[in-house]
């Protein structure tokens, strides 16, 4: 190796040395974020599986709220996933690509911490809200715009978006129909209104103070390996098709039958947690009582 390779070696050593000294960022919606320029911090080119549009890969953000993490805060998990709702990992320093803006409706108080993510696997990046009460939290979560700025192999940046709630077919039903009510966007079988809703199950009950129906696990969660044919049954009746892409597997999110912000309907086959929440943009099937 000769001096000047050695050099050019030892440069971009003490340059990844300084990044990696960087694991997390703290800031309030009022003051403006700042985005890195590194080419390393990103997923290349030669590695998007799909592409739609002039250049701009087949990716969503997508992002989870992580209920199970804090009593306090609301930990928001985001990561990139293809057209299938598979991960695409953004490497060790693409959480430092993302970003987050908070909806008109938040608090002045709100903090929000940027990190990198614990489990690369799954996701990038966790954005921790702090500042509020945890109920304010979680609208501010739902209503955020999460993003990730892509380069390609050509040193284009492009952003790549979460998918907006109001972009999702029934995302406006976030709240159970109060009881007694008619079951106007979703199905009643039983007696019970079956619903989707962008929260999780027990906090839609919550806003009209109910409790979370017993059915949702025993008729369509992980209670019965058959309850994978109720949940695709259901999404067709409430959607009024039977053109549904649907699949049934073991995965560790807990919300038996719920639909990803790619359209894919998915019965979870482990077990069924009615307080978890769906990814941002997609929704769970709910009932109360």
């Amino acid at each position: 190796m000769n001096a000047k390779t050695q050099l050019k070696v030892l440069g971009i050593s003490l340059v990844t040395s300084v990044i990696l000294a960087c694991t997390q960022q703290v800031w309030s919606p009022t003051r403006p974020t700042s985005q890195s320029t590194s080419q390393d911090m990103a997923v290349k080119g030669s590695d998007r599986p799909t592409e739609t549009g002039a250049g701009v890969p087949g990716y969503l953000v997508n992002c989870s709220v992580l209920t199970d993490r804090s009593d306090v805060d609301l930990p928001v998990a985001c990561g990139l996933v293809d057209q299938d709702n598979q991960p695409v990992p953004g490497g060790a320093d693409a959480w430092k690509r993302y970003d987050f803006v908070a909806p008109k409706s938040a608090p002045a108080t709100l903090q929000v911490q940027k990190q990198m993510s614990d489990q690369p696997e799954v996701y990038d990046v966790l954005f921790t809200l702090s500042g509020a009460e945890r109920k304010v939290l979680v609208d501010v979560a739902l209503g955020a715009q999460y993003s990730f700025a892509y380069e390609d192999a050509q040193g284009k940046v492009t952003p790549i978006m979460s998918k907006p709630l109001a972009a999702v077919e029934d995302a406006s039903v976030v709240a159970a129909p109060a009881a007694g009510q008619a079951c106007p966007k979703g199905v009643s079988q039983d007696g019970i209104c079956f619903f989707l809703t962008a929260r999780s199950c027990e906090n839609a009950c919550e806003q009209v103070a109910l409790k979370v129906h017993p059915a949702v696990v025993d008729k369509f969660g992980s209670a019965a390996a058959s309850n994978a044919e109720n949940c695709k049954a259901m999404y067709q009746q409430i959607k009024g098709t039977s053109n549904l892409r649907f699949a049934s597997m073991g995965l560790m999110t807990g919300l038996g039958c719920h639909q990803t912000p790619t359209g894919l309907v998915l019965f979870d086959e482990n077990n069924t947690r009615t307080g978890a929440y769906p990814a941002l943009g997609g929704n769970r099937l709910c009932g109360c009582q």
